[in-house]
Parts: structure tokens; C-alpha cells; sequence
């Protein structure tokens, strides 16, 4: 009879920083992102087509100034 072996494998920070590729574009926005001091206003919205890296600027965003990833479906029930 086999037998299966459970292993303790987490799943690396997807979302991180240091797995976040950078382009020439998405360097200008992580300049923006990550000096809110900066802003003319103290929201920000982020737009663009799926896939373009949305949600990982957000995780960076909430990671370096300590805030919350609220999804949008969330952000109704805050």
C-alpha cells in the first residue's frame, strides 16, 4: 500500500517586493506609489488592464507603510 508523505511547503510571498519585475512604466509608478508625501491628494487610484500588476503595487503599498490590502468587493463592507 503507498504511502503519502505530508510536507510543510508554504508558499513564497507572491506579492513582495523583491518578486515584483520592473519595466521602465511600472518604475514610474512604484516612484509615485512609494513617496505618498508626493501626491496632490491623499488617494490614490490604480488603473490598468488585468495582468498589469495592480494588485502587487498595492501589496508593496500597504507592506512599506504598514497599512491593509482591502479588495474592492471588501471595501464595501468597511
Amino acid at each position: 500500500m503507498p504511502y503519502q508523505l505530508p510536507l510543510d511547503l508554504e508558499a513564497a510571498d507572491g506579492f513582495s517586493r523583491a518578486h515584483f519585475i520592473t519595466t521602465d512604466a511600472l518604475q514610474g509608478v512604484l516612484d509615485v506609489i512609494l513617496c505618498p508625501q508626493d501626491w496632490l491628494s491623499p488617494h490614490a487610484i490604480l488603473l490598468g488592464p488585468k495582468g498589469s500588476g495592480k494588485t502587487h503595487i498595492g501589496h508593496i503599498f500597504t507592506d512599506a507603510f504598514g497599512g491593509q490590502f482591502v479588495t474592492a468587493e471588501e471595501s464595501f463592507t468597511l
